[in-house]
């Protein structure tokens, strides 16, 4: 997975290293600068390597980088999805911080204000779409409903004139 900054000179990535750099396997972000001039720096150290870092998003005023993490050694054996977080980092030089827990696919307004994502159940699957502030703050469930209820809520983001959501709703089964 990866993000271009709003000004068009960073790169960030979702990568595993590959195995002959690295013992650890799991995918960690790293920056890059656009024109290639450096190879890849660490930006986010996963803390063991059954962390995992994906679905990073900058908020289109370049303040703050979004991402999922997952922890794979804590999901138990009857659990249909992993337990899915989101964080945030003011960016370059911030703190992570998580903002909503058993979510994914963080996806900001245009204005930077909003926050779209799904929400999993991790042990049923079941998901539904959440709008918050872009702090994870006042979450509120965005209804899909109409004629039928899709089964699954999934890749939300906003039009580029940050009035709707669009995401992709499988037909139920």
């Amino acid at each position: 997975y990866s993000a271009v900054s709003p000004d068009g000179k960073e790169l960030i990535i979702s990568y595993v290293l590959p195995s002959d750099s690295s013992p650890s396997r799991n995918q960690a972000l790293y920056r890059l600068p656009m024109d290639g001039s450096t190879p890849p720096q660490l930006l986010v150290t996963p803390p063991a390597t059954s962390d995992q870092y994906i679905q990073v998003e900058w908020s289109p005023d370049g303040k703050y980088l979004y991402y999922v993490h997952n922890n794979y050694s804590t999901q138990s054996a009857d659990q249909v999805y992993p337990n899915y977080k989101i964080f945030r980092k003011a960016y370059p030089d911030g703190q992570p911080e998580q903002i909503v827990e058993h979510a994914f696919w963080p996806r900001v307004s245009p204005d930077s204000s909003k926050l779209v994502y799904v929400s999993i159940d991790p042990l049923t699957g079941t998901n539904e779409l959440f709008l918050a502030n872009a702090d994870g703050t006042n979450a509120q469930v965005i209804n899909t409903g109409g004629t039928t209820e899709p089964g699954v809520r999934d890749a939300p983001f906003f039009t580029s004139h940050g009035l709707s959501i669009i995401f992709s709703a499988p037909s139920p089964a």
